[in-house]
């Protein structure tokens, strides 16, 4: 698993697994930690609830357009009650009349 390890990672990870020296890793456990302590921070923060309740459709933004983009961050969400969900989706909608 060591061997394939670096096709899986993009440019800047490359590099630094070429600049680890010899013998410095001594099992795959190890490399795993010291490959997170130096791109955990790199990770994007999870989505909240919080997430959800601030979107807003845009002015002239069509239905289409602002569902999509709700319901990906809805599915980005670890556990999200679908009723929030919906209530919060139509709190965001746009006041301007016929759908």
């Amino acid at each position: 698993m060591c061997k394939m390890f670096p096709s899986s990672l993009g440019k800047v990870a490359l590099s630094w697994f070429h600049k680890l020296g010899p013998n410095t890793i001594r099992g795959w456990r190890q490399l795993g930690e010291e490959f997170t302590a130096r791109f955990l921070t790199s990770r994007k923060p999870p989505k909240t609830f919080e997430s959800l309740s601030v979107m807003k459709q845009g002015e002239n933004e069509p239905i289409r357009d602002y569902a999509k983009k709700y319901w990906v961050t809805f599915n980005e969400i670890e556990s999200c009650s679908e009723e929030y969900a919906i209530a919060t989706f139509k709190t965001g909608l746009s006041i301007r009349g016929e759908l």
